[in-house]
C-alpha cells in the first residue's frame, strides 16, 4: 500500500477545534502579530476531520519568504 493510500485508510486523530488549533498556531508561529484570521470551511463551522486550517497573519515583521507559508500540523 501506497503512503497516501495507508494515511487515508488509517484512523483520523483527535484532533484540537479549528479555533484552539489556530490560536495555538499562530500564537507559537507569529507571536508578533498584529491580527490573524480564521477562514475558509472551520471559520464557517463547515469542516470536515480532512479539512486544513485557512489562516490569514497579518504582520509588520515576517520575511518575505514568509508571506505565504503552508504547514502541516500533525496531533
Amino acid at each position: 500500500m501506497r503512503r497516501c493510500e495507508a494515511a487515508l485508510n488509517s484512523p483520523i486523530q483527535e484532533r484540537l477545534p479549528a479555533i484552539e488549533a489556530a490560536r495555538s498556531f499562530v500564537s507559537t508561529r507569529f507571536s508578533n502579530c498584529n491580527v490573524a484570521f480564521l477562514t475558509g470551511s472551520a471559520a464557517r463551522g463547515e469542516e470536515t476531520p480532512y479539512s486544513d486550517l485557512d489562516i490569514l497573519i497579518i504582520a509588520d515583521d515576517v520575511p518575505a519568504p514568509m508571506s505565504r507559508h503552508f504547514v502541516t500540523l500533525v496531533g
